[in-house]
């Protein structure tokens, strides 16, 4: 009597395997025009009168336009990043279970954040919302000077002393910081209670990005594909196979299988085909802005 054939879970036929690598590769040529495109993307000016301009120079020194560019260069280097790791050297795929998905949770932020922040066509809320992003950034700068000071105690008069003008200089920094920021928000009649808090929760970013798209109508949301890239990025045990096949390779007869895990194409297809359609909304919202004359 033959051994049974060992059984697969989550499995993909040859076919959908090919077909799903099709579709990667038809996403990595998008990938790859974004990335060749954006040095060249990035050195064009506002338009002089343009609503990018306008919104500029009442949030200065603390422009929308910085704060776009610096994500849109961020959410460049992922795709660099991705792109490497999925040209397997000859010509075809290398496939990682976990590791792509946190470049592409990466891409989705900062296009969303982007997005979020250029698509009111209320001009008091896109500053409100530039505004609202550099209180968090200011946010995280003091609290990570906060776990500097928290960690190892320093053991000499010198370093003490080191410490304590570092600090100091933070704390110089941040009340700089806060006084432009108020000035600005001031300038823009915008109340401190309206930007102070930050930056809302990234579900409400991601909803308020796929629902000014015009790219999302129907199949997988943004926030879905975000929350299933982010438990990838994070330790887990289980959420790894919902992206990964299983083979069964040996039964001890007690309830225990030996299996090999592998990478199922076909679960990465929509969170690629999102992050890029998400960054291709961010750059078109930042071409609009930079081009569409302010109405006074």
């Amino acid at each position: 009597m033959s051994a049974p054939e060992p059984r697969q879970h989550n499995g993909e036929t040859p076919e959908e395997a090919q077909a799903a690598g099709r579709e990667i590769l038809a996403i990595i040529g998008q990938l790859r025009q974004l990335v060749d495109g954006h040095e060249r993307r990035s050195k064009i000016q506002p338009v002089k009168n343009s609503e990018m301009a306008t919104d500029d120079e009442v949030t200065h020194p603390d422009r929308l336009s910085h704060l776009t560019s610096s994500y849109l260069n961020s959410a460049n280097d992922h795709c660099r990043a991705l792109l490497t790791l999925l040209d397997d050297g000859n010509g075809g795929l290398s496939i990682l279970i976990v590791a792509l998905h946190s470049h592409i949770r990466a891409i989705i932020e900062h296009a969303a954040l982007t997005s979020w922040l250029l698509s009111p066509s209320d001009p008091h809320e896109r500053r409100r919302r530039a505004l609202a992003a550099i209180s968090s950034e200011l946010t995280f700068e003091k609290q990570l000077v906060s776990s500097i000071n928290q960690g190892r105690p320093p053991e000499t008069r010198e370093q003490r002393s080191t410490r304590a003008k570092a600090t100091r200089d933070a704390n110089r920094r941040d009340r700089t910081r806060q006084k432009t920021l108020k000035a600005a928000a001031k300038a823009c009649g915008i109340a401190d209670d309206e930007y102070s808090a930050g930056l809302p929760k990234w579900s409400e970013i991601l909803d308020d990005a796929s629902t000014s798209s015009t790219r999302f109508r129907g199949g997988f949301l943004p926030k879905t594909i975000w929350m299933l890239t982010s438990g990838l990025t994070h330790p887990s045990a289980s959420r790894v196979m919902l992206v990964a096949a299983m083979q069964e390779t040996r039964d001890y007869g007690n309830g225990t299988l030996q299996v090999e895990v592998t990478a199922r194409i076909g679960s990465l297809v929509a969170p690629l085909r999102t992050a890029t359609s998400m960054l291709e909304d961010a750059i078109d919202w930042e071409r609009y802005r930079k081009a569409k004359v302010a109405e006074h």
